[in-house]
């Protein structure tokens, strides 16, 4: 069997004798010692909790690191792309960074899991538990680990696609992070904890979920969920790694994304909700104009777009070429008649007036947001035209809100912030108004930018 080229160049450069000797005797000498200096009624719970957070160390935070750093390591030493021009084909690029550049560290963790899983298997009697449920554990143990590693790999390539200056060095960081917090959910130690008095408790692991109507415990669903969220990531991965190497890319992949998570969520239903100090008893269609609303923002911001690829658009739609207009056309462009027909199934079953008007106006400010992110990025002189775009939403967003409620002229704040001021519903209309107007302005705005630096040429 062949072994993928990057992962058999990830393990020369990660493994040699020294660590990997190393690994299994530091880790066995601390299991020896936990085991045998513990001051508990029964060592192996001290062993499962020193275990667990070796495993933790070692998986999410050594490893997270790791992975964040696989693709930016490379960029930051200029030879990343060498490596898109070598003949790897995406999907094995995909698998050796994913797993090459973490390859230690799971040979440490590996060590933790087979520790804490052999631990809870020997308690299970005393923990009260099944073999099903101990499936359950050793599987979110792993998966989240995983769902870490994909996220923030996949976060440092979208970053990189973005990336303006050249010259600077990029941090780490950041993309750790977002992998640890899209991978936290998953912590198998939220549902399966050690730390309760008596080992693990059932409570939490023979609570259950409906959804769709079809009831399933709680442990289940989450593993099935952690397995469809990896599975996301890595597809993200394979196809931000296709981008990078400039393969034609259609927008099918996202809008199923897209598509999946609103059925995915659709599916809860947990009675009332408050959305911006109105309630709503439709909390299944709140949850995915919500959703939609949340996706739409991240594709516009993060995608990759300018006034050459608008221009590109235009000219295929006149040659009447769809097949290349919707491979060009930006994903929040085909992400937008989405949001609006989840909006009016809101508004067409919201009985209330206000819910309707604040759905509207939640549309206006989302039309302003987007066309004032045109605003500053087809100006081909502004080098951060997101961070721009991001700073005066924190302006409108926050910063405004609160200097008119410190005066507790709401109405103004309600110019900004769509939202029932002192649970008064009359700063919704107030805001709807002031959205569509800011809309009607910011859409003026990237307009005449358009006309000045992108349909001059065009």
């Amino acid at each position: 069997m062949r072994l993928n080229p990057e992962i058999r160049r990830n393990l020369w450069l990660e493994f040699s004798l020294h660590r990997a000797v190393a690994m299994p005797v530091v880790l066995g000498l601390i299991f020896f010692a936990a085991s045998n200096v513990s001051h508990t009624d029964d060592p192996l719970i001290t062993l499962e909790i020193i275990a667990s957070g070796i495993f933790f160390l070692f998986v999410k935070i050594w490893g997270g690191h790791k992975a964040a750093e696989a693709v930016i390591e490379e960029v930051n030493s200029n030879t990343w792309d060498f490596q898109k021009l070598s003949a790897l084909s995406p999907w094995t690029m995909t698998v050796g960074k994913l797993f090459g550049s973490t390859s230690y560290t799971w040979y440490g963790g590996m060590m933790a899991f087979v520790t804490i899983v052999a631990v809870v298997g020997y308690n299970l009697p005393s923990y009260d538990l099944s073999y099903y449920d101990l499936f359950l554990f050793a599987s979110l143990l792993l998966l989240s680990g995983l769902i870490v590693h994909a996220a923030a790999l996949f976060t440092s390539l979208m970053a990189i696609q973005n990336r303006t200056g050249a010259h600077n060095k990029m941090r780490v960081l950041p993309y750790h992070l977002a992998g640890l917090l899209m991978g936290g959910p998953f912590v198998a130690d939220v549902i399966f904890n050690p730390w309760h008095p008596k080992g693990h408790s059932n409570e939490l692991i023979n609570l259950t979920v409906s959804w769709y109507g079809t009831s399933c415990d709680r442990s289940s669903f989450l593993t099935i969920t952690a397995v469809i969220t990896l599975l996301w990531f890595v597809i993200g991965v394979y196809w931000q790694i296709r981008n990078q190497m400039k393969m034609r890319a259609s927008p099918w992949l996202w809008l199923g994304f897209v598509i999946f998570w609103i059925v995915y969520v659709s599916g809860f239903d947990i009675g009332s909700v408050h959305l911006l100090g109105i309630v709503y008893n439709e909390t299944r269609e709140v949850a995915v104009v919500v959703l939609s609303l949340f996706l739409l923002y991240v594709i516009a911001f993060q995608e990759g777009w300018n006034t050459v690829r608008y221009r590109r658009l235009i000219d295929a739609w006149r040659t009447k070429n769809y097949n290349d207009f919707f491979t060009i056309c930006p994903r929040w462009i085909l992400t937008f008649p989405i949001v609006l027909a989840l909006a009016a199934w809101l508004m067409s079953v919201n009985t209330e007036i206000m819910g309707s008007t604040l759905v509207l106006a939640l549309l206006c400010f989302t039309i302003r947001d987007i066309a004032l992110l045109h605003f500053f990025k087809l100006n081909t002189n502004n080098q951060r035209p997101v961070l721009t775009t991001l700073f005066y939403m924190g302006v409108l967003y926050i910063l405004m809100p609160f200097l008119f409620s410190v005066f507790h002229f709401y109405a103004g704040a309600a110019f900004f912030l769509p939202r029932a001021f002192q649970d008064n519903t009359k700063y919704i209309h107030e805001a709807a108004i002031a959205g569509m107007a800011q809309a009607i302005f910011a859409v003026f705005l990237a307009l005449s930018r358009w006309l000045k630096f992108g349909a001059k040429t065009a």
